[in-house]
């Protein structure tokens, strides 16, 4: 499977970035040419986090990168439901929903909402609306209950800055909530985008804790252990989280990639 140039989609990409998990083509690419022993050398860096990057080719975690991005792709190949369009429309809108908050009637705003459980699922703005009152009201337990459907739909919008917001409130409110597996791949790798590996480590870690039985946990891991290892600099943590990932799911494919990776640690 063939990878395309994230900023020219017309051409192959070459090289990976482990960090930003941006993909670079010939023309893209920092390269920097360094002489050693009188011959020169060109190393191939990352535009983006002037960090070396790997070659596709010869990349031990482009299977791992492959399965999680045809997950991403399964699970989000339908676009966001706009509102509906029919005559329900006439009693559950937008402006009504606003104009009833704006008269300060919130409980009444809320009936108006949960009485259409399949626009709070499918539509941004309505979902939206209801996250926001929910918190406004301090109604903690549907805040959080609803976070996850609104998560996932700032996920399939595209908003990482919005995303990473809602998240972050709803762990403020409970250290137990953790977004879907989709979402909290997409949060993990937008801190990591803004320079906050730790926080990314902890998406998954808490990802991996509350959510045992979830097929994508051992990815979660290893990727967890990525950032531990390469961002965090905690060797010994790494190496924990894949003894145990790879213990836990010995014939799972990513712990071929973190066997793999282990041996790489421990050189």
């Amino acid at each position: 499977m063939g990878y395309a140039c994230d900023k020219h989609k017309s051409r192959t990409a070459l090289w990976i970035c482990a960090d930003c998990d941006s993909l670079f083509c010939s023309e893209c690419i920092d390269k920097r040419i360094v002489k050693q022993r009188a011959q020169k050398k060109t190393f191939y860096f990352c535009p983006n986090c002037n960090l070396e990057v790997e070659r596709l080719s010869s990349n031990p975690f482009r299977g791992l990168w492959e399965t999680v991005d045809d997950f991403f792709k399964e699970t989000f190949k339908s676009p966001v439901k706009k509102a509906k369009t029919n005559k329900h429309e006439e009693d559950i809108s937008l402006s009504a929903i606003d104009q009833l908050i704006k008269n300060g009637d919130i409980d009444d705003a809320i009936v108006m909402l949960e009485s259409d459980k399949d626009i709070l699922s499918s539509d941004l703005n309505f979902s939206e609306r209801y996250y926001n009152i929910l918190k406004l009201k301090d109604r903690t337990d549907g805040m959080l209950g609803h976070a996850r459907t609104y998560l996932d739909l700032l996920v399939k919008a595209g908003n990482k800055k919005r995303l990473c917001e809602v998240y972050q409130e709803c762990v403020s409110r409970s250290s137990d909530f953790s977004a879907s597996s989709s979402a909290s791949f997409k949060i993990a790798g937008a801190m990591v985008e803004t320079g906050k590996p730790k926080a990314a480590a902890d998406v998954y870690l808490t990802f991996v804790k509350n959510n045992p039985d979830d097929p994508m946990i051992p990815k979660a891991s290893f990727l967890a252990a990525n950032i531990i290892n390469e961002r965090l600099l905690d060797h010994q943590k790494a190496v924990e989280i894949l003894e145990d990932m790879i213990k836990k799911y010995p014939g799972h494919e990513t712990s071929t990639h973190a066997r793999q990776y282990l041996g790489q640690i421990k050189r």
